[in-house]
């Protein structure tokens, strides 16, 4: 949903998707939309919130096993 509260459905796009960021309900975002359809777009940025960051050193999950 826009801050104009027209509500579009769009998808990840470039570097988002290579790098599988993840975004939720409630996130602002940059949207790229066409100028013939809008009703969709690409979300191209996700901004970040206000103490959304780990802290420095923490660690990150990691879903492999090292050997």
């Amino acid at each position: 949903r826009l801050d104009n509260d027209h509500q579009i459905l769009a998808y990840a796009a470039g570097k988002m998707k290579k790098n599988r960021i993840r975004t939720i309900e409630g996130d602002r975002v940059v949207v790229e939309m066409s100028p013939y359809d809008l009703d969709r777009g690409r979300i191209n940025f996700r901004h970040k919130a206000e103490g959304s960051a780990p802290p420095p050193g923490a660690r990150r999950q990691q879903n492999f096993r090292r050997r």
